[in-house]
């Protein structure tokens, strides 16, 4: 069981013979990890597991990359593609960059 003590989270277990809770430890990472995207016409608004900086070079600079564990890496990747005008033999690259960033495997 998880209780909260002041802003930290801390994992107990029951001790039946003393009956008390003992402290098991700290609890780190939790849903609240997630991060919020504003959305776009290719990726809805949403908490994302990730939001990846793609550097699209000097000419278009940083672009979001919104993916959340459980996705299809594959998809995404084509998703980002279609959305950033770009040929699609990009695809694979993008989709090893997310399956690497993220620990995904799969996606195709």
């Amino acid at each position: 069981k998880c209780f909260k003590d002041g802003g930290k989270t801390f994992a107990y277990s029951w001790n039946e013979g003393a009956r008390t809770w003992d402290v098991i430890g700290e609890v780190v990472g939790s849903e609240s990890e997630k991060k919020f995207y504003q959305g776009d016409p290719v990726f809805p608004q949403g908490e994302y597991d990730f939001i990846f900086d793609v550097d699209m070079g000097p000419a278009h600079g940083m672009k979001k990359l919104p993916f959340s564990r459980g996705g299809n890496p594959m998809q995404a990747a084509e998703s980002f593609c279609s959305r950033e005008q770009i040929d699609k033999s990009n695809i694979d690259q993008i989709r090893q960059f997310i399956m690497q960033q993220s620990g995904e495997t799969g996606g195709g």
